[in-house]
């Protein structure tokens, strides 16, 4: 969401969860939130988050779940995606979307008072923690958001992004957090909404 870089093959980010192989990515989101639906929703949160990027970490050892190291990376996801929530009072809305043609979610976010997952400073939270922790963050806002029965909308007409995923991987990813979520087996134009008196879209799951 925060930029349109592609994901490369082997990169850095290959081994993590937001990996360029979309299957193997919806494969674990999916076995997470099967977690989800057996424990308390705060808990699950908590797990389901930090266990994705966990799993690769403890692939073929005996390290538990339990292990500082998890602790600390669940923590740290906690810790960023309270920074990373702009305006979590407001009762708008929440914004996604991307930056292009001199529209970004955040500034429209602003503009129209809506909640949305943005800070000035993530390229140094990029350095400092890794994209896949940030990519974490922007998933645990996501459901935080729907649990609190929050209605989405966008800056950007999410159904070039469902046909053209490589355009900004970043927003795709959200929409594929969104639908999963919600339960639909595939976007189609009846899931957006754009009103004539306004320049963002929403979600109608």
């Amino acid at each position: 969401m925060i930029s349109d870089e592609y994901i490369t093959n082997e990169s850095s980010e290959y081994y993590g969860a937001w990996a360029s192989n979309y299957e193997t990515e919806l494969e674990l989101i999916e076995y997470w939130q099967g977690i989800m639906n057996t424990a308390l929703a705060a808990y699950c949160v908590y797990v389901a988050i930090s266990g994705i990027y966990y799993s690769y970490l403890a692939s073929g050892t005996s390290t538990t779940i339990y292990s500082a190291e998890y602790v600390n990376v669940a923590n740290q996801v906690d810790d960023l995606t309270t920074t990373m929530t702009v305006r979590p009072s407001s009762t708008n809305g929440v914004m996604l979307g991307t930056d292009y043609a001199g529209t970004t979610w955040y500034g429209l976010a602003d503009q129209v008072g809506m909640t949305c997952f943005y800070s000035p400073n993530y390229n140094s939270y990029i350095v400092q923690y890794g994209d896949d922790l940030m990519q974490m963050s922007n998933y645990n806002f996501i459901l935080q958001e729907k649990a609190l029965g929050r209605t989405f909308y966008f800056s950007h007409d999410p159904m070039i992004y469902v046909q053209n995923p490589a355009l900004a991987p970043k927003f795709y990813n959200e929409l594929e957090w969104l639908r999963q979520e919600y339960g639909i087996t595939q976007f189609s134009v009846s899931n957006f909404f754009k009103s004539e008196t306004t320049n963002y879209w929403q979600f109608i799951p």
